[in-house]
This record gives structure tokens, sequence and C-alpha cells, in this order.
């Protein structure tokens, strides 16, 4: 009898490492099919991610050089005008893409009139070329150093005319208003097609005498 019930206990005993071998099998087919879709998707969304966060950082670089573009074209002209007068520019054919004028350099106190330079400053806008040229000449046209602007899309030079309105720039109402309207238009494609613009504008007084 108690050989017997040893076996038995033997036997029921062995019968436990098969159970536990057959809850601690390998993952299935379906289970593995189950984690490579998941991963697939958590790449893919990660992905997108990383495309959008680059192409937003683009659009926001290529924005900043826009207007820094922008700024440093009106705010060289408006500096130049500033040390100019009124009736130098006028005097020298002004248009919505074009300005000649020497600038002030001193007071002649003999004469009591202002001294300009000898030399002139020029702005040439080619709406072909999209650009902004500043040069400065010698009395004789040479050009001595040029610098230019990029991305310029439209005329840049406008003035007021008697009846406080915004016009192109023109001797006659440049030379009543002293006033020139700077409006610096820039355009740029950035990453994904899409274009960006702006606008920038200044009015300077100019002096007359």
């Amino acid at each position: 009898m108690l050989t017997g019930r040893i076996e038995e206990e033997g036997r029921g005993r062995s019968r436990f490492p098969r159970a536990s071998l057959t809850s601690s099998q390998g993952f299935t087919i379906i289970e593995l099919l189950v984690a490579v879709l998941l991963s697939a998707v958590v790449f893919s969304v990660l992905v997108v991610a990383l495309s959008v966060g680059n192409s937003t950082q683009a659009i926001s670089t290529a924005k900043i050089e826009l207007l820094a573009n922008a700024r440093e074209a009106k705010e060289a002209v408006a500096k130049d005008v500033r040390q100019s007068i009124a009736w130098e520019i006028a005097n020298n054919s002004p248009t919505q893409d074009y300005m000649k004028f020497r600038q002030v350099t001193g007071w002649n106190a003999a004469t009591s009139t202002l001294t300009l330079s000898s030399n002139f400053v020029e702005y040439v806008y080619t709406a072909a070329a999209q650009t902004l040229v500043r040069n400065t000449l010698n009395p004789s046209g040479t050009v001595l150093s040029s610098r230019t602007f990029n991305n310029i899309t439209a005329s840049p030079f406008y003035t007021v005319n008697t009846t406080n309105d915004i016009v192109l720039l023109n001797q006659a109402d440049l030379l009543n208003s002293r006033r020139l309207v700077i409006t610096i238009t820039s355009q740029r494609l950035a990453r994904a097609g899409q274009n960006l613009t702006l606008n920038l504008d200044e009015e300077v007084k100019i002096r007359n005498e």
C-alpha cells in the first residue's frame, strides 16, 4: 500500500511540469503580427512628426531671412534719404524705381548753405531680377561701390500728393510734400512650395534747405 501511494504521488507530481510548459509557450503568430503592426504605426508617426517639424523650422528660418533682408533695404534707403535734400532728389529725375542724390556733408557759414558730397547715392530697382541695388557713384558716373538687396518684388518708392494720397514717386509731388514713402515688398519660396510675402513701409520727411 505504501508503495502504491508513493507511485501515485510521484505520478501526480510529474503532471505539474507539463502543465507549466504548456502555459509558458512563446508568442503566437498573431501576437507577432500585432507587435510588428504597432511598431510600424509608431515609426510612421515619428517620421511624420519629424517631417512636419523640419518643414516648420525651414519656413520659420525663411521668414526670418526674408524679414532681415527687407528691413535692411528699407533702413538703408531711409538713412540715405534723411541725409539729403528734397530738391536734390527731385532734380535727378526720381521715379518709383529710381533715385539719385548727393548727401549733405556740412554747412557753409560764408554762404549760409548746406554743402553736398561730390559723390552720388543711386538706387535702382529692377523688376525682372527682383533686386534693389544701391550704388555709390563719382561725379562722372563711375560705380565706386555697390550693394544688392534681393527678393524685392514691387517698386519701392512713393510720395504724397496735394490731397495727401500716396502716389508713385515723382518730382512735383516730392518737392511739394517733401515726403518719401518707402515700401519694401519681399517674397520668397519656402519649403514645400509655400510662398512667403512681406511688406514693410516707412515714411521719411526730407529736409528742404
